[in-house]
């Protein structure tokens, strides 16, 4: 028996010692990924600017000190790190700080663009979509969301901020465009720059991950729209068993070969749900009626189209 515990204990020590080294080991990997630096444009790179400071690489966690609250919503999608440079213009000499967001790859950084992006904005064509605020602008490319501030009032400086932003996305390697999977969304009817990308824990359910959500103002009232590429299959049916055990299902039928659910969520009302192979189509009305079974087929046609392109 002493022979057993003097193991047990050599392997939880082996254990303990190993873990930090792991992950030490992580932290140092990600940071000889030099690429966020190298995207902050230099000197070399900029006409009306100069850089004044050297960019500083932070991990996520550093982000709790810095933003408070905030930090979560960065961290619900992902974040590997955040790098920060102070600029100033060559003319008034008006200071700016530029801060580029990392993330795993192009879908996590919409996701959290959407998340930020402020309802009825008005869209700039900077990288795929940019917004702007007052002397702030904030824009998208590939796996990287950009943050772009000036702190004083002075002539020219939303061009200005726009002029720098320009200059940053020019360093950002891979394609401005958006997700493949908002094609799926047929255009009539929606809302303009609604799309959306929740990563995990959709309608509050922990297997209603990846999904892709769409705003519209239908005739019989509004809907939000989602998408789950892969996997539908297994969430629709976890989905089903808590919706048999908290809310009801009223119709259970088939709509263009997609098995077909009217069902009602106890939080979030009238639900339509559409099984199309392995994706998930989701109509939720936000007008508390119920919605015609037969709005989804439009949808069903997109995912097919998706699937086939």
């Amino acid at each position: 028996m002493s022979r057993l515990i003097l193991i047990l204990l050599t392997l939880a020590f082996l254990f303990l010692s190993c873990a930090p080294d792991e992950e030490e080991a992580e932290i140092e990997e990600e940071f000889k990924d030099t690429e966020d630096i190298e995207v902050l444009p230099d000197n070399r790179q900029l006409v009306a600017f100069e850089r004044v400071t050297d960019p500083i690489r932070f991990l996520a966690y550093d982000l709790e000190e810095m933003y408070g609250d905030s930090a979560e919503h960065y961290w619900r999608y992902d974040l590997q790190t955040m790098v920060r440079a102070d600029y100033k213009d060559l003319e008034f000499q008006n200071q700016f700080v530029v801060e580029l967001f990392k993330f795993p790859d192009p879908t996590t950084a919409f996701g959290l663009y959407t998340l930020i992006r402020p309802e009825g904005c008005d869209v700039i064509e900077i990288g795929t979509e940019a917004f702007a605020e007052s002397n702030h602008l904030t824009f998208l490319k590939d796996r990287y969301v950009s943050d772009i501030a000036g702190f004083e009032s002075a002539p020219d400086m939303e061009e200005k901020i726009m002029k720098l932003a320009e200059a940053v996305e020019a360093g950002i390697p891979g394609p401005a465009q958006f997700p493949e999977e908002l094609s799926v969304f047929p255009s009539e009817d929606k809302i303009p720059c609604s799309e959306a990308y929740i990563h995990k824990y959709f309608l509050d359910q922990k297997y209603l991950n990846s999904v892709f959500t769409c705003e519209y103002d239908f005739e019989y009232g509004m809907s939000t729209a989602f998408f789950i590429n892969e996997n539908g299959a297994s969430a629709l049916n976890e989905y089903l068993k808590f919706i048999k055990l908290e809310g009801e299902i009223s119709e259970d039928t088939t709509i263009m070969g997609c098995r077909t659910y009217a069902l009602t969520d106890p939080e979030f009302g009238n639900i339509n749900l559409y099984l199309a192979g392995e994706s998930l189509l989701g109509l939720i009305s936000k007008s508390g009626g119920k919605q015609p079974l037969e709005e989804g087929a439009e949808f069903i046609r997109g995912i097919r189209g998706f699937k086939t392109h």
